[in-house]
């Protein structure tokens, strides 16, 4: 091993003098020394990254995890993830193995890994309605969703966010008493719009309608995210409905034609109406 690694390094350790073993020139040495400093930091970083602890993840099915929320007063914490989800594994390897997001996992929640592609995984995507990824679930002893997180998020603000869903606060029966007190905002009209959308509840329609038509003006982007948003749901899973679907982006690509999501809309609107057409 040591001829090897000397070789590597580009000196002969066997001799007094420290020559180059084979003749060596000198760009070969250093070629040879920053390829083997390469193999010796791949292989410790591999190994400690290997040795890196993350969440205690419930290896039982999601039924018997909401029976020992119940009885643990817990919640559910479920992380569903696709292979193929590059944030997923972002996720997995710089938030999940840090100590505070350890702790707070387990403190407050029984949590559970789930491919949302395979077995019980697909089932419970379906179930509430997963159709990005990452999809974060904060669920309650009965099953009902609490909120979700629909992106990375390093490791400070995604404990205050879960903390703030576990307290009930920015959830969508917080947001509904908001809105009660204020009807006419466009932005708390936007807020719950959008988590009915995530949910695929179509109940989304109208609060989406209202920020879309009523453009709040300390933040007018939200009207073109409001009927993106509502041409996607159209689109998707919740509606199926491709006509209004299209209605919906050849508005929005008349309103809003430098939109930060005009591409986006062009891409759904030509895939409407190749469906339309078979």
């Amino acid at each position: 091993m040591q001829p090897f690694v000397s070789w590597f390094l580009g000196y002969n350790f066997f001799s007094v003098n420290p020559t180059p073993r084979l003749f060596l020139n000198q760009a070969s040495i250093s070629r040879g020394r920053w390829f083997g400093w390469m193999l010796l930091f791949l292989a410790s970083s591999s190994f400690l990254w290997a040795d890196t602890p993350s969440v205690s993840w419930f290896s039982g099915p999601f039924e018997q995890a909401l029976q020992i929320a119940k009885q643990q007063k817990k919640q559910v914490f479920l992380d569903m993830y696709a292979d193929w989800c590059h944030p997923c594994k972002r996720m997995e390897r710089e938030v999940f193995p840090k100590p505070e997001v350890r702790t707070f996992l387990e403190k407050h929640f029984v949590s559970l890994k789930r491919d949302g592609m395979l077995g019980e995984g697909a089932f419970l995507a379906k179930r509430y309605n997963c159709v990005t990824y990452p999809c974060m679930l904060v669920i309650d002893e009965q099953g009902q969703e609490v909120g979700r997180l629909t992106r990375f998020t390093l490791p400070q603000p995604f404990v205050q966010q879960l903390s703030e869903l576990r307290d009930g606060k920015n959830t969508l029966p917080d947001l509904l008493t908001q809105l009660q007190q204020h009807p006419r905002d466009p932005v708390l009209h936007f807020r719950v719009g959008f988590r009915y959308a995530y949910r695929g509840d179509a109940r989304c329609i109208q609060h989406l309608q209202f920020t879309s038509q009523n453009p709040p003006p300390q933040f007018p982007h939200l009207a073109a995210k409001a009927m993106y948003t509502l041409g996607r749901i159209y689109y998707r899973n919740t509606l199926r409905d491709c006509a209004s679907a299209n209605r919906i982006f050849l508005d929005y690509m008349k309103r809003f034609p430098n939109g930060t999501d005009i591409q986006r809309v062009r891409n759904l609107y030509n895939g409407c109406l190749r469906r339309l057409r078979r």
